[in-house]
C-alpha cells in the first residue's frame, strides 16, 4: 500500500524523511555523483550545517529561497536543508535569464537566492529590480556582482554550526514553490506542501516495488518536480541508492546505468 512506505516516519516532512533514514541506515552510501559518494549520514550533516549557515542569515520559517544551479550534491544539500528551516524552495530552471528571470524571482517573494558561479552572468539586469531580495549566496566562488544584496560564499555559508534545535514541522506546510511551464500563459508558482512531496514519491515507489536494492539513475534537472518528487524521494523511501548526473546524456546513459548497476530510470 501506498502509504505504509510513510509508516513510521516521526516527522511526515522531506528532512524528517532523510533524518529517518540516516538513523536507520547510518551511513550507507546514498547518492553517487562524478566519483564522489555520499552516505545518508553526510547528506545530513552537510545540510544541517548549511541550515545553521542559513539560519544565521536569518532565513527563517516561511522564507522563499531561490535555487539556481545545475545537477550536483548541493542542489540537494539545499533543498533538505530549507525543509529543515521550515523555508520554502524555490527551484529555477538555469535556462532562465531577463523578465523571466525576474518574474520567478518577484513573484515568489524570494528573500535569498542560492546561485550556482557560471549562472551569475545572469543576474545582472535582474536583480536590482528586486527589493525583497537580501541575500545571494554564491556557489563555485563566482564573481562579486554589482547589486545591493548582501553576497556570501557557499563555502562559508555551509560550514556553519548546525542549530541546536529545530522547529517541528507540520505535514501541511509549504516546502517549495514550482512553476508551472507557461504553455498557456505566464508561469504560475505551484505551493507544494511537505505531504504532498512525500506522497508523490510514496506512489512511484510503492508502483515500482522498489526496495534496498534498487539503484535509481537520475538525469533530470533538480529544479524538476521529477528529479526531486518521482525520483530522489522514492529512493530515500525505499532506502535505496541514486546515481545523479549532471544531465542528461545519450550516448553515456547505458555506461552509467551499467557502472552502478542502476536498476530503474524515471524520465518525463
Amino acid at each position: 500500500m501506498v502509504m505504509d512506505r510513510l509508516s513510521g516516519l516521526p516527522e511526515l516532512t522531506v528532512h524528517g524523511l532523510l533524518r529517518a533514514r540516516a538513523a536507520e541506515r547510518g551511513n550507507d552510501p546514498f547518492l553517487m555523483f562524478e566519483g564522489q559518494v555520499l552516505g545518508y549520514v553526510d547528506l545530513l550533516e552537510a545540510s544541517e550545517r548549511l541550515a545553521g549557515g542559513l539560519k544565521a542569515l536569518g532565513v527563517g520559517r516561511g522564507d522563499k529561497v531561490a535555487i539556481m544551479m545545475n545537477n550536483r550534491p548541493e542542489f540537494l544539500i539545499g533543498w533538505f536543508a530549507l525543509s529543515m528551516l521550515g523555508a520554502v524552495e524555490v527551484p529555477i530552471n538555469t535556462a532562465h535569464r531577463g523578465d523571466l528571470l525576474h518574474y520567478m524571482l518577484e513573484q515568489a517573494d524570494c528573500a535569498v537566492l542560492i546561485v550556482e558561479g557560471q549562472l551569475c552572468n545572469r543576474l545582472g539586469d535582474v536583480l536590482p529590480g528586486l527589493g525583497g531580495l537580501r541575500h545571494v549566496v554564491l556557489l563555485d566562488g563566482g564573481q562579486p556582482l554589482a547589486c545591493a544584496q548582501q553576497q556570501h560564499h557557499w563555502d562559508v555559508v555551509a560550514v556553519s554550526e548546525s542549530p541546536s534545535e529545530w522547529e517541528a514541522l507540520p505535514p501541511s506546510a509549504p516546502v517549495a514553490v514550482m512553476f508551472t511551464s507557461g504553455t498557456t500563459g505566464p508561469s504560475k508558482g505551484a505551493v507544494l506542501p511537505q505531504k504532498y512531496v512525500l506522497v508523490q514519491g510514496a506512489i512511484i515507489a510503492e508502483a515500482c516495488q522498489y526496495d534496498a536494492a534498487d539503484c535509481l539513475y537520475n538525469a533530470l534537472p533538480l529544479f524538476h518536480g521529477n528529479a526531486q518528487f518521482l525520483s530522489t524521494i522514492p529512493a530515500l523511501l525505499s532506502g535505496a541508492r541514486m546515481v545523479l548526473a549532471r544531465k542528461f546524456s545519450a550516448s553515456a546513459f547505458w555506461e552509467e546505468v551499467a557502472r552502478h548497476n542502476c536498476t530503474a530510470f524515471n524520465y518525463i
